[in-house]
């Protein structure tokens, strides 16, 4: 359940992420430069979002791991994410250890 949540927005991240690539190219093709400015960046605000999105999940599932390898089994990760599959992977987290 996690993981096809995750797949999905990461799918969906990246086809919003490939159709703005493909705005920006055609609006630079056809010389309107002001917009294709607004849309490269938007490509780059999607870019960032996109990394910090995957870092935020590989920072958590490091932390657990850590744990793990030290016995420390006093981590905590909040339940009460607003992002659902962040949500859920918190409560798995929690419930391994």
């Amino acid at each position: 359940m996690i993981s096809r949540n995750f797949y999905f927005k990461l799918v969906l991240r990246v086809i919003i992420l490939s159709l703005t690539a493909l705005l920006f190219a055609f609006l630079f093709f056809y010389k309107n430069y002001a917009f294709s400015g607004l849309a490269f960046v938007l490509l780059i605000i999607q870019v960032v979002s996109l990394i910090h999105y995957l870092n935020h999940t590989n920072r958590k599932i490091a932390y657990f791991f850590d744990a793990i390898r030290n016995e420390d089994f006093t981590l905590h990760f909040p339940e009460k994410d607003i992002i659902k599959s962040f949500k859920n992977l918190n409560h798995s987290l929690n419930s391994s250890g």
